[in-house]
């Protein structure tokens, strides 16, 4: 198993993580860093879905916001 870039896993976390789960089942990371990873997750998602309902989502196309991680939106 590689050691993940923890820096990253809290700035960029789809960028290490393919999968909320992936998170969750980290052995490199402590319950209260899990919940932040996570946390930013979704932030991210809810600002990419923001941008595709606003219809200014850059060249990543609205195929990017049915990501793995669209499970962590909100409804």
């Amino acid at each position: 198993m590689t050691k993940i870039d923890r820096k990253r896993a809290f700035t960029v976390p789809e960028s290490v993580f393919n999968y909320p789960y992936a998170v969750v089942h980290s052995r490199e990371l402590s319950r209260d860093d899990k919940v932040t990873v996570l946390r930013n997750l979704k932030q991210e998602l809810v600002q990419l879905h923001k941008a595709a309902e606003e219809g200014r989502l850059d060249e990543r196309g609205p195929g990017d916001v049915g990501s793995p991680f669209a499970a962590l939106s909100p409804r």
